[in-house]
């Protein structure tokens, strides 16, 4: 495989061992268990929130503090009900593995009856971004070039988050294009929730890479935009707006976090 990943160590997630240095790119367990490698893409002010993010303590911060960070992702969760018109908008509903204690069976909806026993409402679902330990390539904007002496091209590529030389004159492909030799970021997935999007806190918000570029600090509020609109109203009505939701739209989702790992 062209572009390699280099792992200092990893933990199987099935039987807890871990192994060093050394692991190849994709290890595989004595246990059979396989680390499994996603591709995922990310908007450009996305990216530059991973560049900006310091991966050395949890959680992570910011590099330069006047700009966004970002180590957490969330995606719409398509759960499909069991029964025809069930209203996965219910206040009642909690979501779990399949199997208790088992990751890898999925996520279902669940919700008690009458007799106050969980029963389940929607059919298992697995996250297409894995689970902890499990890997991801970050796909962006990009274009492939023959040579250059920008320092922000890698490889003969170049990235639209960079903004680099003659980037308006640049053919600029769609992150669904970009193979894997052409990722400059690796990620490794540490924690995997299920949640709805009103559940986000103005602490997580940040964590989401929100931009804050008109931001002031109210005496009680703390951040806030020139508008009065905290973080996580602001994060809400741009997820909303970017999957053509409703004002009052409150779908489940993937909280995926995650740290940046060596990539060359």
């Amino acid at each position: 495989m062209t572009g390699t990943v280099h792992i200092a160590e990893w933990k199987c997630v099935r039987c807890g061992r871990v192994y060093r240095a050394g692991a190849p790119t994709d290890p595989v367990c004595g246990c059979g268990s396989v680390i499994q490698w996603r591709g995922i893409a990310f908007m450009d002010r996305m990216v530059a929130a991973i560049g900006n993010t310091d991966f050395s303590a949890w959680p992570p911060r910011p590099i330069r503090q006047d700009s966004p960070f970002k180590y957490v992702t969330r995606r719409l969760a398509k759960f499909v009900p069991l029964a025809r018109g069930l209203n996965l908008g219910f206040s009642g509903l909690s979501a779990g593995h399949y199997h208790t204690g088992a990751p890898r069976s999925g996520w279902v909806l669940r919700s008690r009856n009458g007799r106050g026993c969980w029963n389940d409402r929607t059919k298992p679902l697995r996250c297409p971004y894995g689970l902890p330990g499990d890997r991801l390539w970050v796909r962006e904007t990009w274009a492939e070039i023959d040579d250059s002496d920008d320092m922000k091209v890698r490889r003969g590529f170049a990235y639209r988050a960079d903004e680099p030389a003659g980037a308006a004159e640049m053919e600029w492909r769609p992150p669904r294009f970009m193979p894997r030799r052409a990722s400059r970021f690796a990620l490794e997935v540490v924690d995997l929730r299920v949640e709805r999007l009103l559940h986000i806190t103005h602490e997580e918000a940040l964590a989401e890479g929100v931009t804050g570029s008109h931001w002031t600090v109210h005496p009680t509020l703390g951040p806030c935009t020139d508008d009065g609109e905290l973080p996580r109203e602001e994060y809400v009505r741009g997820f909303r707006e970017m999957h053509r939701l409703s004002s009052d739209d409150n779908p489940w989702l993937w909280r995926v976090a995650f740290k940046r790992i060596e990539a060359e």
